[in-house]
């Protein structure tokens, strides 16, 4: 997400590139599995996104382990028995970041590992941060994500789960191209056609996706996730400022990030709906977490601000995800298994 608004936006979904497998369990029988989207369920730290691409890039950087901005990214639901396989860690503290095979920064303690915990699977994580289901990416596609599970044979008859969250940075850019190419003035009269385009898109692209899962894995249940609750739901601002003085609600609008989150549940489930023949089911995430987005006290506040010294639990990304949020994402999606 960038600029003012947009670099907001741009802290929030968008900043990295790279990949991971890890294991929920040690058994090579255990059930699998495998995961698509983009830094909402990576959720490394900014370091750790830096210090993977770097790591892709082949340029050495010190092993010290990093912290979120706001706590350790290890106090919820961490690795417990989970192996790692395909996978190295960065040593030093309990933060420690995991770098898969293609390069993606994720916390170790991310939601595709506690889903993997809950649900007692062998993990296969190729989330990435920046990653986009259909428009151009300096990190991930969801195509090349899922290319990089079929090249790693992650894909297979012994795949029983898969959950695609993705479409967040499509949404946001794809409307910032159109109004640096139109103007603002011509893309705001024209928003429905453009969310339109935007439907069809991403239709295509985790259609696309699910046939190739199908294909490869035909047991596997798979999970369209939408996001969680971000913006206030009433107004459709963000609330990026948490600080001791202020109050929680003090929002800001960003139309075009509300929409972003009612258009992909809204494409989402109905997608699900469409695919549910092929054993595709629907995680509504927005719906569950109607009390609980950006602007709402701290106590209840699963996505953090860019500023935010009042939430509750601890977080690794502004805009993003806290602790208390990875675990309520991942029970959320768990119980659609």
């Amino acid at each position: 997400m960038r600029r003012a608004g947009l670099t907001i936006a741009c802290a929030a979904l968008a900043c990295g590139a790279a990949t991971v497998t890890t294991t929920a369990t040690a058994s090579a029988a255990t059930k699998n599995l495998v995961t698509f989207g983009d830094s909402l369920l990576a959720n490394p730290t900014p370091a750790d996104a830096v210090a993977a691409a770097a790591q892709n890039a082949g340029i050495p950087l010190s092993s010290t382990g990093s912290s979120g901005s706001s706590g350790s990214s290890g106090s919820s639901g961490s690795s417990g028995s989970s192996g790692s396989s395909n996978a190295s860690t960065s040593s030093g503290s309990s933060a420690d970041t995991v770098t898969g095979a293609h390069g993606c920064g994720q916390s170790p303690s991310n939601a595709p590992r506690q889903i993997g915990q809950i649900a007692g699977l062998e993990v296969h994580d190729y989330s990435c941060p920046g990653a986009t289901a259909y428009s151009a990416s300096m990190s991930e596609t969801l195509a090349q994500e899922g290319d990089n599970a079929l090249s790693d044979g992650a894909l297979n008859g012994d795949t029983s789960n898969l959950v695609i969250q993705i479409g967040f940075n499509d949404a946001y850019g794809w409307l910032l191209g159109k109004a640096q190419a139109d103007g603002l003035d011509a893309t705001s009269s024209n928003l429905p056609a453009i969310y339109a385009d935007e439907k069809n898109r991403w239709d295509a692209a985790v259609g696309d996706a699910i046939d190739r899962i199908k294909a490869a894995a035909p047991n596997a249940r798979i999970t369209l996730a939408d996001y969680p609750t971000i913006s206030d739901p009433a107004t459709g601002n963000e609330c990026i400022v948490h600080l001791a003085l202020l109050p929680d609600n003090l929002g800001i609008p960003m139309p075009w990030l509300s929409d972003a989150e009612t258009n992909i549940h809204d494409w989402a489930q109905s997608l699900a709906a469409e695919r549910s023949g092929q054993n595709v089911v629907f995680a509504d995430l927005r719906d569950a977490t109607t009390n609980n987005g950006q602007c709402a006290s701290g106590d209840q506040r699963l996505v953090a601000g860019l500023v935010d010294t009042t939430s509750a639990t601890s977080y690794n990304l502004p805009v993003h995800l806290t602790d208390a949020g990875v675990t309520e994402v991942a029970t959320l999606i768990s119980q659609t298994f």
